[in-house]
């Protein structure tokens, strides 16, 4: 499906829906989360490196055109519909720090690190939203805003705040990242663990979700 049917970009970047050109032939954010996992997982156990450099060059591909100064992912690109500038949103780029955790982690056990070409692309990006993502939490609650560029005029939002120090830690436990996130991510977990709350039978509900 991703090397014969899916539409792509002129820079061969994934079409975010797959052959339906509903919002034309776009990129989105989302996307590096949602066929990420599937290629990182089917690299790994399938041993087949094809794949992840697939991945690897679909990262450099949409770094390249959707990662801003500010060190966060724009939304979109290439849509037809016009997008506001300077717009973060917390849940895609939360997908994308964990995703890029996942993949740099498993080239790592690879035997993959020092890296190269399109990973070593993907490495410097990452940490580049990395530290985006360590200096805009919230202090107070530990989480991030759904718009984390908005503090105040949005609201805080669970999940991308779970996805946030997910990729933080496992990014510190591979070495990617240095011991001064681990404040952040304490934090994260602390403001997560808040957002869950118990129903009438005792069983968890995870409130804040966009």
């Amino acid at each position: 499906y991703y090397r014969d049917e899916a539409l792509r970009t002129p820079e061969g970047g994934l079409n975010h829906m797959g052959t339906v050109e509903l919002f034309g032939v776009s990129l989105w954010a989302d996307s590096l989360f949602m066929f990420g996992n599937v290629m990182t997982g089917c690299g790994v156990l399938e041993d087949d490196a094809s794949v992840l450099d697939m991945y690897a060059e679909q990262y450099r591909i949409f770094a390249e055109l959707m990662l801003e100064p500010a060190g966060f992912f724009k939304h979109a690109v290439q849509t037809p519909f016009e997008q506001d500038d300077d717009v973060y949103w917390a849940r895609a780029n939360g997908w994308i720090l964990a995703a890029g955790a996942d993949h740099l982690s498993a080239r790592i056990d690879r035997g993959e690190f020092p890296f190269a070409g399109d990973l070593a692309v993907m490495a410097t990006s990452h940490d580049t939203l990395a530290g985006a993502v360590v200096a805009t939490q919230d202090e107070e609650s530990g989480l991030w805003w759904t718009v984390v560029n908005r503090p105040g005029e949005t609201y805080l939002e669970t999940s991308a705040s779970a996805l946030f120090g997910y990729g933080l830690a496992r990014s510190w436990r591979y070495g990617l990242q240095g011991d001064e996130v681990l404040p952040t991510i304490r934090e994260a977990l602390r403001g997560v663990r808040e957002r869950i709350e118990l129903d009438d039978e005792g069983r968890p509900v995870i409130t804040g979700i966009s």
